[in-house]
């Protein structure tokens, strides 16, 4: 028999410490690009009563021709005003840890990396805010993503219908409804893998079950909303719709200033013959002089994928003057990815949460949100600094722990013609 040899390192593993990379970085996409844009707005806030919004459509008078030798005065009239009621959209974003995992957490360096509980926390604020940046892309029923015509109807493992979204506007860990294609609830999901990174392409989501009644043709919302019809966080769907059928906060759609300008692309890439349509489209709501004013804060909205038909359809290059025909450096044709993006002298914004078929023009002077007094704040508890709500299982109080985060809040436009959309656009075949 081999006499044993406990002068190895792996004989005194056992005595060795773990070691783990402090540095946790987060692989979760939390864009909140467009939330920021309505909260640098400083919002009114309102009690019970309903947010009223007056938008004046015609400044009154009549004009005519007058004879001013014995001719009659024409009777004239009054400005014309009409009105759109808001309310705020409440949600909640619930947090949970249990007693022992507390306690661990604050155990310091000797028993933990990084007071986890502490950082679920902190990051509790900047999650609601990319899920409002997710639901501002939507219309305003809560609707996320619709499953692909090629799903069997058996498989946990869902496609997503590509184009406008695809997968983008959902996360991991996610609870949502899905509904039968009509609005109808017919369940709930949890989501246990998701891929969403092509650019439309087939997007896929993992879900804990197929709820009886789910089709080929059902959408997944929001936790939580109504079934049949669901009301939700206003989006820019909705908010900067160019249709003639809904409303607009009680404003019927069919009223011309109640409609956005609008361009139809076809299918065509942004390009500058189109975008030059759209900017006179946006010139003929807005008026020459204020469409030309520099003042306000106008910019594109836009993905990403349309700023690259930007740069490979022919606006956007770049020119480099070289002293004696030698360049001081290496150029490789490419757009600084830290300079701002513009285009006809605006600023363009892009967003990895963005639809991928339309570019919207906005003015942040326009742009606006209504809260509840004490929004955006946690609800009290009862235990741990008055932050947790201990579960109820079975008549008794249980160790697992409930925090939750709440913000009432719904966004607006208070000018219908200031904002516009160019929509219907391809993506180039390279994604």
């Amino acid at each position: 028999m081999p006499q044993q040899n406990f002068g190895t390192a792996q004989s005194q593993s056992v005595l060795m410490l773990q070691k783990v990379n402090s540095m946790i970085e987060k692989s979760q996409n939390l864009d909140k690009v467009l939330q920021k844009r309505f909260s640098t707005v400083k919002g009114d806030t309102i009690g019970l009563a309903a947010y009223r919004q007056e938008i004046q459509v015609e400044s009154g008078g009549v004009t005519y021709a007058l004879q001013l030798d014995g001719g009659n005065y024409a009777q004239g009239t009054g400005a014309q005003y009409v009105q759109a009621i808001i309310a705020p959209v409440s949600i909640g974003h619930t947090i949970s840890a249990t007693k022992l995992a507390m306690m661990i957490s604050k155990g310091g360096p000797k028993d933990v990396v990084v007071d986890y509980v502490a950082r679920l926390i902190k990051d509790v604020k900047e999650k609601v805010a990319h899920k409002q940046n997710i639901y501002l892309q939507t219309y305003n029923d809560g609707k996320l993503a619709t499953v692909d015509s090629t799903w069997g109807g058996v498989s946990t493992l869902i496609p997503l219908a590509k184009g406008e979204f695809g997968g983008r506007l959902i996360d991991l860990g996610d609870v949502l409804q899905v509904d039968d294609g009509a609005g109808n609830m017919v369940g709930e999901v949890q989501i246990q893998e998701v891929n969403k990174n092509s650019i439309n392409g087939i997007d896929t989501v993992t879900i804990d079950q197929v709820p009886v009644g789910m089709v080929a043709t059902s959408n997944f919302y929001v936790k939580n909303v109504a079934t049949g019809n669901p009301l939700f966080v206003a989006g820019l769907k909705y908010l900067v719709d160019y249709s003639n059928t809904g409303d607009y906060f009680g404003l019927d759609r069919a009223m011309p200033y109640v409609q956005s300008p609008a361009l139809n692309a076809n299918g065509a890439f942004f390009t500058i013959g189109g975008t030059l349509g759209f900017l006179e489209r946006m010139e003929q709501a807005l008026g020459s002089e204020r469409f030309q004013s520099e003042g306000g804060g106008k910019f594109f909205y836009t993905h990403g994928a349309n700023y690259v038909s930007q740069q490979m359809q022919g606006f956007g290059k770049q020119v480099v003057l070289l002293r004696d025909g030698k360049a001081a450096g290496n150029y490789d044709g490419l757009p600084n990815i830290h300079a701002p993006r513009q285009a006809a002298g605006m600023e363009l914004v892009t967003d990895s949460v963005a639809a991928i078929d339309k570019v919207y023009w906005l003015d942040q002077s326009v742009l606006n949100c209504v809260r509840y007094p004490g929004s955006q704040a946690f609800i009290p508890g009862m235990v741990e600094g008055g932050l947790w709500w201990p579960r109820m299982v079975n008549g008794q109080w249980n160790s697992q722990y409930d925090a939750t985060y709440q913000d009432s809040a719904n966004f607006f436009i208070r000018n219908l013609w200031a904002c516009g959309v160019m929509y219907g656009l391809g993506t180039q075949p390279l994604f």
